[in-house]
């Protein structure tokens, strides 16, 4: 298994003993939307770029918050443990002011379930600490999971959509 597919199995277990932990309903589960690696700088980003050209139908780029996110549409899916596959991966760079602050590798992983009312409930009555977030393409409940700060996000828009729509109105483009 090679370094990124390590990095997953490791997470899709943290998640796993997460949603055990606090019985969390299986049904939020069902649809992964994406993988998100967070990479140390702005090289790193960009040499990981070019290596998922080589394994993707297609790279587009945004500029938010004074960083560049990409966004590659797999050619071949990841598979997320027991979760499922995910043909979405985002390739983020740290914010400027966060380099060297910010987890590196694997820190997120989103799954589609666009009803917050449920999730907060369920999640409050659990305690489980979150916080909704947004950006202009999409809002989610954003946990995190475990000490390294990793983060699960439960989004209401998936990401081949918000890129479908950040490429039409200009927000994003193709690299």
């Amino acid at each position: 298994m090679n370094a990124m597919g390590q990095e997953i199995a490791d997470y899709a277990r943290e998640l796993r003993a997460f949603i055990g932990q606090y019985d969390l309903p299986s049904n939020w589960f069902e649809v992964v939307d994406h993988v998100a690696f967070k990479y140390k700088d702005k090289a790193e980003c960009e040499a990981a770029i070019k290596d998922f050209r080589k394994m993707s139908s297609q790279i587009t780029a945004v500029h938010l918050n004074n960083r560049q996110l990409a966004t590659a549409q797999l050619q071949l899916s990841l598979w997320i443990g027991d979760f499922g596959a995910a043909k979405w991966i985002e390739i983020m760079e740290p914010r400027p002011e966060r380099v060297g602050q910010d987890i590196v590798g694997l820190e997120h992983l989103e799954f589609y379930y666009p009803n917050f009312g449920e999730i907060t409930e369920a999640l409050d009555s659990k305690g489980v600490l979150y916080e909704i977030q947004s950006n202009p393409g999409h809002n989610w409940v954003n946990i995190v999971i475990n000490s390294t700060g990793q983060e699960l996000k439960l989004n209401d828009r998936m990401l081949g959509d918000v890129v479908a729509h950040e490429l039409v109105t200009g927000e994003s483009h193709v690299i």
